[in-house]
């Protein structure tokens, strides 16, 4: 299998970077219309699946060589009882009936115990809702009293996430939506969790990029916006996310930083969006995908997953290998071209 060249910008030589995507056919999935109740239905089962089985959160697959896409212009660059009831035998009316027991002291009542477990279970109820918002964004609303400042994987659509809950248990979050019947799924360590779906229609108009990884790997999401340089209005990455509300008014894109990057291993995630439909400008989106060499990660294998959805349509998976440079490289960048392809806008 072709291995992707690693061009070097700078003095010093840096041997074996290399890059595998896998993907291509193989994982291409055509998204067809649901409606509600089916949502519903896949809600449900997602919802009993994750009780029956805790979901830790799972390390990202490697890419199988068989599907590997080799990927070209690599540069490198500075820079989740009934209790049955007493049956009484008619003995004549002179049979005394049989004395209640008296319950020995010190015992738990059976009737007692039960409310009270139930009472707490009610207290530990975990739910999870969603309401679609501006942008194709979903407000997602956690509430699981019993696990207060708890670890939290969420699910969709391929994507995870994974977030720390408050002092009380709740979290609040807003989350790009990737299918138009959004189903989002919360899993604890565990296996208690809850699910919610609802409806966005305004995904249509929407295109997204989901770069997906865990732990520190160094990768970046970039868009350079109608020829926008580095550092220039126009250059969307995480330093510089841009608010939903540009992309709602069709004036450009934004970028959404999932996943907490304090919980050890955490599953972290970067979505950019772009107004395709609704566009007021014409021109060209570059995107490109950035890992920069750092003590952590240099020398070492990294993964993450990459997908693309277009205009409500789920259009790619790919898994994503990446051999880092060695340490003495640390603080310089590999450019990963062509893992995303530029969009194209034309005006409306």
């Amino acid at each position: 299998m072709p291995i992707a060249k690693a061009m070097l910008i700078k003095t010093a030589a840096i041997a074996g970077a290399g890059l595998l995507v896998a993907g291509g056919s193989g994982y291409m999935m055509e998204r067809h219309s649901r409606n509600v109740a089916a949502a519903q239905a896949q809600a449900a089962a997602a919802q009993a699946a994750a009780q029956a089985a805790p979901l830790a959160d799972p390390v990202l697959a490697e890419a199988p060589e068989e599907d590997g896409l080799a990927l070209q212009d690599i540069e490198l660059t500075s820079s989740p009882v009934l209790h049955p009831e007493a049956e009484l035998a008619a003995t004549g009316p002179a049979a005394p009936l049989a004395p209640t027991p008296v319950q020995a002291e010190g015992t738990a009542d059976p009737i007692q115990t039960e409310s009270a477990e139930a009472s707490e279970g009610a207290a530990c109820a975990v739910t999870l809702t969603a309401e679609p918002a501006a942008a194709a964004m979903v407000t997602l609303t956690l509430d699981a009293p019993c696990y207060a400042d708890d670890r939290v994987a969420f699910h969709h659509e391929g994507m995870v996430f994974t977030e720390l809950t408050d002092a009380s248990g709740a979290l609040t979050l807003s989350v790009p939506a990737l299918a138009e019947f959004a189903i989002f799924v919360a899993v604890f360590q565990d296996g208690e969790g809850a699910s919610a779906d609802t409806e966005v229609s305004s995904l249509a108009f929407y295109d997204r990029s989901v770069v997906q990884w865990q732990g520190d790997t160094g990768l970046e999401l970039h868009a350079l916006e109608y020829g926008a340089s580095y550092a220039e209005p126009g250059h969307v990455w995480a330093e510089a996310p841009q608010e939903a509300a540009v992309a709602a008014r069709g004036e450009g894109g934004f970028l959404t930083l999932l996943g907490n990057p304090d919980l050890p291993q955490a599953r972290m995630a970067q979505v950019y969006s772009f107004p395709l439909g609704i566009a007021r400008k014409a021109g060209t989106i570059d995107l490109s995908v950035e890992a920069q060499v750092t003590e952590a990660n240099c020398g070492k294998d990294i993964a993450a997953q990459v997908i693309h959805v277009s205009e409500g349509a789920f259009g790619s998976f790919h898994d994503l290998n990446v051999t880092m440079p060695a340490c003495d490289a640390a603080g310089d960048y590999l450019l990963l071209k062509n893992l995303l392809d530029d969009l194209k806008i034309a005006a409306k």
